[in-house]
């Protein structure tokens, strides 16, 4: 079993819940337990992180089957589950490589200097991916709308 220790609050204050955290942590009472205490906050290292993330799953696959009873007029279920698999397939690669970097970060290049943990390097890297990713993309869908116009493909006109 592992518990997060030395939490802080958003506000960079202290309430309550982070007190007490704080105070069963350092009061050692888990010493000689089994119990690892870890600093920071971790994605994949107990199986609370991979219940979470497990949540977080099935979270974003429910939204793809609600989009998909929202839409109208409703594609065929074949076209709408080739649209769908490539987001979830595209949206899960990139989830895997933003962990994969954080855990990288953090363990291996020794994040504790930096006073960094995985989530932070986590959130660094889905901030990057999405302001350059939908940058780039908008900008390549914008090239090819005016290639299609320009030499009437209409195969490649979008919306």
């Amino acid at each position: 079993m592992k518990l997060h220790g030395s939490v802080t609050s958003l506000e960079g204050g202290s309430n309550f819940a982070t007190q007490t955290v704080n105070t069963i942590v350092q009061s050692g009472i888990f010493e000689g337990t089994g119990v690892n205490v870890l600093k920071g906050c971790t994605l994949v290292e107990s199986s609370f992180d991979i219940f979470i993330q497990g949540i977080l799953g099935l979270l974003a696959f429910t939204t793809l089957f609600a989009k998909r009873y929202m839409e109208s007029p409703r594609r065929p279920f074949v076209v709408w589950g080739f649209d769908a698999s490539k987001q979830a397939v595209a949206g899960m690669t990139v989830h895997i490589l933003n962990i994969g970097i954080a855990e990288y970060l953090t363990h291996a290049v020794g994040a504790a200097a930096l006073k960094s943990d995985e989530c932070d390097f986590y959130f660094v890297n889905f901030v990057i991916d999405i302001f350059v990713g939908v940058t780039a993309t908008y900008l390549l869908l914008a090239i090819v709308g005016v290639f299609a116009e320009k030499f009437n493909y209409e195969i490649l006109r979008t919306g």
